[in-house]
């Protein structure tokens, strides 16, 4: 079953999840195709079509695209805290610079 597959399945389709979650259809798309993933298209939408489609994201296992690795990732990287998912989130739209000064504040931060 791919991600078009899962939506129709879910009582939806791709653009509704797309307006819902603020994706663009065409990435939705290109992941139910097998155009792509969700480990290349990143962990906030990994998190998002989840929540839109009311499934937890080891629901998405069924997916064709995802591996068990992936999920087992996010399981462990996820927590259901909104804090948690929104630093996750803008990590994930950083850059390696912006990322490496973040951590390293963190880590400066748990020192002290």
């Amino acid at each position: 079953m791919n991600l078009k597959e899962l939506a129709k399945a879910r009582g939806t389709n791709l653009k509704k999840v797309a307006e819902q979650t603020g994706i663009p259809a065409s990435t939705l798309y290109a992941i139910s195709q097998g155009g792509s993933n969700f480990e290349s298209v990143g962990i906030d939408i990994f998190i998002k079509v989840a929540d839109a489609l009311g499934m937890s994201v080891e629901d998405l296992r069924e997916l064709p695209n995802v591996t068990p690795e992936n999920v087992e990732y996010y399981l462990v990287t996820i927590e259901d805290s909104d804090q948690e998912r929104e630093l996750l989130e803008l990590f994930d739209k950083m850059d390696d610079t912006a990322r490496d000064a973040l951590l390293s504040t963190a880590r400066a931060l748990v020192r002290r």
